[in-house]
């Protein structure tokens, strides 16, 4: 990332100290790299200018946040960095896999024993549907609605044997 990095936007936003804070270990360690990240973002946002874009009937709408070339660059090597180091590591790539089967596998599920498993709430809302789409939007927006944690269990509770009871709450 900071071969792509211009010497005095990175000066300026003191980006050589965020890395350090970055990737420091030791007591503290989370609360470093959460103020690392904030300070990252924080920088990007001050150097980014708005433009008005004259096309919009509305000037509210026109306005665009645009990134001068060193900092667009920076964010640019930043991403490809990330992918490469922590997005495409197997690891991420099989919770991705199985955060996508959760989803799908409760979106069949609820959406074909909608009046048995959704909440009295979505199941009056899918009862209410003028059309499919409508009620498999509304299974989306339950599923949509759901923790990662509690989007589990509920899986969990579905699906295999052994995990949750009559008794247990989601």
């Amino acid at each position: 990332v900071t071969k792509h990095l211009d010497p005095k936007w990175a000066e300026d936003n003191n980006i050589l100290q965020i890395e350090k804070k970055l990737f420091k270990h030791g007591e503290n360690s989370g609360h470093n790299r959460k103020q690392a990240v904030g300070a990252l973002v924080h920088a990007l946002i001050t150097s980014a200018e708005l433009k008005l874009n004259e096309k919009f009937e509305d000037p509210l709408l026109g306005w665009n946040a645009i990134l001068q070339e060193e900092p667009l660059q920076f964010l640019k090597s930043l991403k490809e960095t990330v992918s490469r180091h922590v997005i495409q590591l197997n690891t991420v790539q099989a919770a991705t896999y199985r955060g996508r089967k959760v989803v799908l596998s409760l979106f069949e599920t609820l959406s074909s024993e909608a009046e048995m498993l959704l909440p009295s709430s979505f199941q009056i809302l899918w009862k209410e549907a003028k059309s499919v789409r409508d009620q498999n939007r509304i299974v989306c927006d339950y599923i949509a609605g759901m923790t990662d944690q509690y989007a589990n269990r509920f899986y969990e509770r579905l699906f295999l044997p052994g995990h949750g009871s009559v008794f247990d709450r989601l």
